[in-house]
């Protein structure tokens, strides 16, 4: 049952990822002067309070998962963004949720690698009766692809998201701001040529649960209408053109989506973990 533990820590930590993810944008605009994103942020703090209250019960019941300094770690981090939030430091803030970020994504991957999901000990010809499932070192590069690949791009995604929206609201846009911009945009299209590049090897999973996989390339088009966004009313202006809410939202979609492909492969990863017990048990 540690690999079902497992697998329900990494999806409460990417819950945490998403809402520290919107916390960052939606602090930075509301402390830029946009009073829309004042319930939007209440709402994400009464949310980062419920996703820590689930990492607690993974961090006193299932010592193996992480360390106790990791937890401590994590714990920091949070208590760090929480105390700058309650005295108003949204700006300074903005760095300090970034790392955390950073931090959320090794912690996923640390979990992800440390259990055995691509073990090929209980493979049989059941298991991948119907090619319901893939092979032990396709599930590899999954796990790689989604736990570090796709989480990193949408983190990219995330950046521009909190920048762009905060550009939006203050409605000046300096040298140093469009620079900043510009040069998240550029890694935004260079990590959408390798995921692109990347994902076309995975298309087959689109039948075994993991159907956006394939969608992800409709979100394309929606992901450059967002760039494109950007830098026309953004970046090459130096007044802001762009609505800050209606900004904040597209990006969200396009994140969501991205998101989607991580939680559909923590599904598939956990019918194929109790697929392979089955086979175990019924001597497969």
């Amino acid at each position: 049952y540690t690999l079902f533990d497992g697998l329900q820590l990494i999806r409460e930590l990417v819950a945490l990822f998403r809402t520290v993810q919107r916390f960052r944008g939606a602090s930075i605009a509301w402390a830029a002067g946009d009073d829309s994103f004042e319930r939007t942020n209440l709402e994400l703090i009464d949310e980062l309070g419920r996703n820590r209250v689930m990492l607690e019960l993974f961090r006193t019941t299932r010592h193996d998962l992480l360390s106790q300094s990791e937890w401590r770690t994590l714990n920091t981090g949070l208590d760090t963004v929480v105390t700058q939030v309650a005295a108003g430091e949204h700006l300074a803030n903005y760095e300090h949720k970034s790392e955390l970020l950073q931090l959320i994504i090794r912690l996923i991957q640390r979990v992800a690698s440390s259990r055995n999901y691509f073990s090929g000990g209980f493979q049989s010809d059941r298991l991948n009766e119907g090619r319901k499932f893939a092979s032990a070192d396709s599930d590899r590069d999954l796990i790689r692809l989604v736990f570090l690949e796709v989480l990193q791009f949408t983190e990219t995604i995330g950046r521009l998201r909190g920048l762009a929206t905060y550009a939006a609201v203050i409605g000046k846009v300096d040298r140093r701001l469009a620079d900043q911009l510009e040069a998240i945009v550029v890694s935004v299209h260079q990590q959408l040529e390798q995921f692109r590049s990347h994902a076309s090897g995975f298309q087959h999973y689109a039948l075994k649960g993991i159907p956006s996989l394939v969608e992800r390339q409709v979100n394309e088009t929606k992901l450059l209408e967002l760039t494109r966004a950007i830098k026309i009313g953004i970046i090459n202006h130096a007044e802001a053109t762009l609505d800050g809410q209606a900004l904040f939202q597209m990006a969200t979609e396009v994140i969501d989506i991205h998101l989607q492909i991580v939680y559909q492969t923590i599904d598939y990863l956990n019918a194929k973990t109790q697929h392979r017990l089955h086979c175990w048990y019924h001597g497969g």
